[in-house]
């Protein structure tokens, strides 16, 4: 049997989706732990048009087998499992991110391993539902994870955490669950009006401006002292770094989604300060234990939703045709999106 999906046979330079069609591709088969979905709803995330473009080497020779399929942010429902699986049945309806090093679920039907699944929320739509899964995860695993906040303790709530990166994808997961699961103080950044609008809509207690110098807004919102964490969502750079070490305190933590840059790691020494990078797609590829930690955030987040405590984030929301993909993409490549960006098929 054959599905339909969405596909590249070349590379292109970021934010060019001509190369974007619609094809015929066999339906695959589940087998071990994987799940087989029917996909009801995607969202667009930078990594897909990253992955298009071959992570900034467009004019390297094409060397895929077959065409390449990205999406990893995904709702469906579970159409036959493999012969290992126990945390899922045929007929569940599920919601995931999925794995970078795997076909992606721009497509009818796609694979995903059972252990970095969750069920879906039952009080949010198939969009809603797969706007959440890679950013929450991101979000979540570098502040439980990395920086070690436990929701909702004595300790955290005289913390503060600064979440950079506007109203994007993993900055509103991180006020979200900075804020309302942990109970930490947010101090968010934006650049514009509406942006600044919506992280206050999402949970920060202030908002600061990204373009500008960090210490003397913070000092002027009462934070002369500065910060015990920073959660820095877009590229870092050698001035952002030294920025940070010096608006943290001391045994602050800093973490990094995107450490593109060279930076000078005894500025942290003097006071004892952790730095940490964060990659979502590192514990799908090992298949083992480890792995299921994302079962078990997808579960906590699926029952955060469903108590109103997480709030969906889909700002936009199309069919998923091959001409709106294209759009969601572009302007997902634009960096201005707000909140998440849905595309679901027509029942």
């Amino acid at each position: 049997m054959s599905m339909k999906a969405f596909a590249v046979t070349e590379y292109k330079p970021a934010g060019d989706l001509s190369a974007l069609k619609e094809v015929s591709l066999p339906k695959p088969t589940a087998t071990s732990h994987d799940l087989l979905v029917k996909v009801k709803a995607v969202a667009t995330n930078p990594i897909d048009y990253k992955v298009l473009a071959n992570l900034g080497n467009p004019d390297a020779p094409f060397d895929k087998d077959g065409p390449l399929v990205v999406g990893w942010d995904a709702s469906g429902v579970v159409e036959a499992v493999g012969e290992d699986t126990s945390l899922f049945k045929v007929g569940d309806e599920v919601f995931f991110a999925g794995d970078v090093h795997r076909p992606g679920c721009f497509a009818e039907y796609v694979l995903v391993d059972e252990r970095i699944v969750g069920t879906k929320p039952k009080n949010v739509s198939w969009s809603q539902a797969a706007g959440e899964p890679l950013t929450v995860l991101t979000a979540w695993e570098g502040i439980a994870d990395k920086l070690g906040i436990t929701p909702d303790t004595t300790v955290a709530k005289k913390k503060v955490i600064l979440i950079t990166g506007g109203a994007g994808g993993v900055a509103t997961a991180a006020i979200q669950i900075a804020k309302k699961v942990m109970g930490l103080t947010v101090i968010a950044s934006s650049s514009r009006a509406e942006t600044s609008a919506y992280v206050k809509e999402m949970g920060a207690d202030y908002v600061v401006n990204h373009r500008e110098k960090y210490a003397p807004q913070l000092a002027s919102i009462g934070f002369e002292e500065g910060v015990d964490y920073v959660y820095h969502t877009s590229d870092l750079s050698e001035e952002l770094f030294t920025e940070f070490t010096e608006i943290l305190k001391p045994l602050g933590g800093l973490v990094s989604i995107w450490p593109a840059a060279k930076v000078d790691l005894f500025q942290m020494f003097w006071k004892s300060l952790s730095f940490h990078v964060v990659l979502m797609f590192t514990r799908p590829k090992l298949k083992n234990e480890e792995s299921k930690r994302q079962h078990e955030i997808m579960t906590s987040l699926s029952k955060y939703m469903e108590a109103g405590t997480i709030t969906p984030r889909e700002n936009t929301t199309m069919a998923l045709t091959v001409d709106n993909l294209r759009k969601a993409l572009e302007m997902q490549s634009t960096g201005k999106a707000i909140g998440k960006i849905t595309l679901a098929f027509d029942e």
